[in-house]
């Protein structure tokens, strides 16, 4: 209609919106999680064709943010036996808070293949150069709802509830996510999960999967 004035305060408007469905989307999750109603969609894929399809999409944020994205995900890693779109949805989170929490810094992404006593991992390390966390604060970071969620948001970029969510994914797909974190110097997050996953690994009450 030729109101350009508003465009900015549409603008926001729509934002805000959108961040408002993210979070009503997490809560959801988290509470089909915690009532044991997570449904899981195994299935073979290449580690390197998913992690390329992640970059693709992550790239251009971490550009737009100033940063740097360096990954490393060599075809040899091979593939997984996994839910694609639960471990796409993890990894994604937390670039998008590495993202956050980095200025004028570098993402580095690594994927590889371990193996533990006898059982084949798939481990996903995402690394930033921000300004990192106390240790503190790294104890809180995968817990949702608490009383420490609004210091743990204001340093981590806001992501309190969302990195719960990884966390709780991650127990669901058999796997973990462990953290380290260093005033100053940055964070790293890693997850595992299990290469080939059985039903019977997931860290949840009642787990509905089909393969």
């Amino acid at each position: 209609l030729g109101y350009e004035d508003f465009i900015p305060d549409l603008q926001k408007i729509n934002a805000a919106g959108k961040n408002l469905l993210v979070w009503v989307d997490e809560i959801i999750d988290l509470s089909r999680i915690e009532s044991g109603r997570a449904e899981l969609k195994m299935e073979d894929i290449s580690v390197a064709d998913m992690i390329r399809e992640i970059e693709s999409e992550i790239r251009p944020q971490v550009e737009a943010a100033g940063n740097t994205l360096t990954v490393h995900s060599p075809e040899a890693v091979g593939t997984m036996k996994t839910d694609k779109e639960r471990a796409r949805r993890v990894l994604v989170s937390l670039l998008k808070n590495a993202n956050k929490v980095t200025k004028a810094g570098e993402i580095v992404l690594t994927a590889r293949r371990e193996t533990v006593e006898g059982t084949d991992w798939i481990s996903f390390a995402v690394k930033d150069s921000g300004a990192g966390v106390s240790a503190k604060l790294l104890e809180d970071l995968f817990k949702g709802h608490t009383q420490t969620e609004s210091s743990v948001s204001s340093a981590y970029g806001g992501a309190a509830l969302g990195l719960a969510i990884c966390h709780r994914f991650s127990l669901v797909m058999g796997g973990n996510i462990e953290a380290e974190s260093e005033l100053g110097k940055g964070s790293v997050f890693t997850l595992r999960l299990p290469a080939r996953m059985d039903v019977h690994l997931a860290k949840t009450h009642v787990i509905r999967a089909t393969n």
